[in-house]
């Protein structure tokens, strides 16, 4: 129950006069509060009612228990509850004490929640739970088509190379940040063009990705790649994801054999670049 109507002479009907004068403005406040805690929890089983410790309705109240327990004797009262009580009558809290909690009771609600479910359209009827939903949803919703699979694999593929691609950008910085190298950073892939669209293809490729840490450890032990060329040029991302490069660092073609780094060699290579 998300309201509850509240008439704008609550304060003068006769109960509420009689509660001013018991517990004045505190017992009133005290007693819509009630009102709201027990309406939240209404369902549409009819039940008005709400049951916790003294110590749990002091502290909806924001007030010390003792204080709470004095305002729910000014609040208790206990008329006959019959249908002949007129429909502004507000009065009727009734108090119930178990071995631990006090349940509180204002029928009053029943007639307000009815009003509620008539101009919200929430009746139990229409009223669905959580996995009522989820069933319904499932029910309007049309299966996944193999085109749908494939966008969805797609997607999972794109994502994988981006993070890739990032490691690679990552790896290769550090690599360029060490002691004595001149070999350019990488700022940034860009969205579209050749180095991106080479890097996007290597990644992809396992063969390449299992060597590619291997070669990048490589290069700078790999003297024809660290300036010692007739160009003095220093490798850079272009050059490292060119289809055929970690292959060559590996095999040692500019200049080092992959185990044993001594210096440039093979000047000849430059072709190959």
């Amino acid at each position: 129950m998300k309201w509850f109507k509240h008439m704008t002479d609550l304060h003068r009907s006769e109960d509420s006069a009689a509660l001013l004068d018991r517990a004045g403005l505190e017992g009133y406040g005290a007693y819509m509060i009630l009102c709201e805690l027990v309406a939240e929890q209404m369902n549409y089983t009819g039940q008005c009612s709400l049951a916790l410790s003294l110590k749990q309705w002091a502290f909806r109240l924001g007030i010390h228990h003792l204080k709470a327990k004095s305002l729910l004797g000014y609040l208790e009262v206990t008329p006959p509850v019959t249908p002949e009580l007129p429909s502004d009558y507000w009065g009727v809290v009734i108090l119930k004490y178990f071995d631990d909690k006090i349940e509180i009771t204002i029928p009053k609600l029943l007639e307000l929640k009815d009003e509620y479910a008539k101009k919200s359209g929430q009746t139990p009827e229409r009223v669905r739970t959580k996995e009522q939903k989820r069933t319904d949803k499932k029910k309007k919703d049309p299966p996944k088509s193999p085109k749908g699979d494939d966008e969805e694999k797609g997607s999972e593929k794109n994502r994988d190379i981006s993070a890739k691609l990032l490691w690679l950008k990552d790896a290769w910085n550090k690599m360029a940040a060490s002691d004595g190298s001149q070999h350019p950073p990488l700022r940034s892939w860009s969205k579209t063009g050749k180095r991106t669209d080479m890097a996007r293809a290597r990644v992809a490729d396992p063969d390449w990705w299992h060597a590619h840490s291997e070669a990048l450890e490589a290069i700078p032990k790999t003297h024809f790649l660290c300036g010692k060329n007739e160009r003095h040029w220093w490798a850079d991302m272009d050059f490292f994801v060119r289809p055929d490069s970690v292959n060559k660092i590996l095999e040692g073609k500019y200049g080092d054999k992959a185990n044993d780094y001594g210096g440039a060699k093979d000047k000849d290579l430059w072709g190959d670049e």
